[in-house]
């Protein structure tokens, strides 16, 4: 708020005359930069709370089935025993 009031008033000092069309027009940058950053501050916060809630449905189901299907590449001599914490991240780093 402080950079915005401080543009806004700079803005309107330099304005050439002080007539209420040129503070109107001085006036537009830094409250359209405002304006700006609020409406993408907003949209941001709305797209990360749709993607938690969509990751939160669909990542429980995928990653156990993922999970499942890379424990099934385990080597024969390591399957035959409950492979361990090591062993599982090494044939699934990317769920180790």
């Amino acid at each position: 708020m402080f950079g915005i009031s401080l543009s806004l008033c700079a803005n309107i000092g330099a304005a050439p005359t002080l007539s209420v069309l040129s503070i109107i027009v001085a006036a537009c940058p830094p409250l359209a930069l405002l304006l700006a950053v609020e409406l993408l501050n907003r949209a941001l916060k709305r797209h990360r709370a749709s993607t938690a809630q969509g990751d939160a449905v669909t990542s429980v189901g995928t990653t156990e089935l993922a999970v499942e299907t890379c424990l099934a590449e385990v080597p024969d001599e390591v399957a035959s025993s409950e492979p361990t914490a090591e062993q599982r991240m090494w044939v699934c780093p990317d769920f180790g």
